[in-house]
């Protein structure tokens, strides 16, 4: 992996006090591509036996900034695809995994990232590997139906946030348009039609998390090899755009957190940009999933939303994106 650069120089440039803006301004973004993997501590990627498994994911990190304290907001999964997705902070239900379908948040809580985008004129989807058809999840009150669980894995409500939203999920023509199966990336992607903002989730075999011998870290950065390269040369990327490949939580059993609003323990994140002018370097400073949501807003000029609009949970700083 790269030499770690601490950057302590410039780590504190993109903190705020309270009643103040920040002095630092997340550059203007054209294309966010967001990639979710699951379950996985810090350690367990960087350590010999993550990088031997993961040599692609590792092998990235030349090229971008490591969040080296970079934290989940929660445990299990949903919590923090909602934390990424609107800024709304865990609870009871979403901590749960909401294996019985009935979570979701109704007007005026259910306003996300996908609202604002559309508001502003600007683009959106989410891009679920598994998805049987558009806009797929449970009968409110029963059983969710789609929980990947299977040896080969599969699609799961729970790590599609956008099923949460009552605007979007209540909406089906609009449910229809940005919830779609992976497969449609590949096409928008080929054709230069792909949104501001992709959401990229792969199959609960994919993204590591039903783990054992055949879904663990190896497939995961097998995944990762094939579908990464596309997006670094697409002239989305090319243009303002940045990739952030990150976990949504650690073990289980990690409650290290920090900015007192996460608790999910400790997680690899890589962030690549043709905006970064740190390539190969670390970031010491403390980041969270509200701390990327933060960064999509600043970055297309919306307002915050929920525990994003704190100031303890600070947008990338320039360590990160300039």
């Amino acid at each position: 992996m790269a030499v770690a650069v601490g950057l302590v120089g410039v780590s504190g440039a993109n903190t705020a006090t309270a009643g103040a803006e920040p002095r630092y301004k997340v550059p203007r973004l054209g294309h966010v591509f967001t990639i979710v993997l699951e379950n996985t501590s810090y350690e367990d990627v960087v350590s010999p036996a993550g990088q031997a498994a993961m040599p692609f994911l590792t092998g990235l990190t030349a090229r971008g900034v490591t969040l080296d304290r970079m934290f989940a907001t929660g445990h299990l999964s949903l919590d923090n695809y909602i934390a990424m997705t609107s800024g709304q902070p865990p609870n009871a239900l979403t901590s749960a995994d909401c294996f019985l379908y009935n979570c979701v948040y109704k007007h005026p809580k259910d306003k996300n990232i996908g609202d604002q985008l559309q508001a502003h004129g600007l683009s959106w989807k989410a891009y679920m590997e598994g998805m049987p058809t558009p806009c797929a999840h449970g009968i409110q009150g029963q059983l969710d139906p789609f929980l990947g669980l299977g040896p080969t894995g599969g699609y799961a409500t729970r790590h599609n946030p956008f099923m949460y939203y009552s605007d979007v999920v209540d909406h089906p023509v609009r449910c229809d348009v940005h919830d779609v199966p992976y497969t449609n990336f590949t096409s928008d992607l080929a054709a230069k039609k792909v949104p501001n903002y992709s959401l990229i989730v792969p199959n609960t075999c994919d993204d590591a998390h039903n783990g054992g011998a055949h879904c663990g870290l190896a497939t995961a950065d097998a995944w990762l090899s094939a579908n990464v390269p596309p997006i670094l040369r697409s002239p989305a990327y090319a243009r303002h755009g940045v990739l952030i490949i990150t976990f949504d939580e650690s073990n289980v059993s990690d409650t290290r957190g920090c900015c007192k609003t996460a608790q999910g323990g400790r997680i690899f994140t890589l962030v690549l940009s043709p905006l970064s002018t740190h390539p190969g370097t670390h970031s010491s400073t403390a980041y969270d999933h509200y701390s990327l949501l933060r960064t999509v807003q600043d970055g297309f000029g919306l307002r915050c939303l929920h525990k994003t609009c704190s100031h303890k949970n600070p947008p990338l700083g320039p360590e990160v994106l300039r």
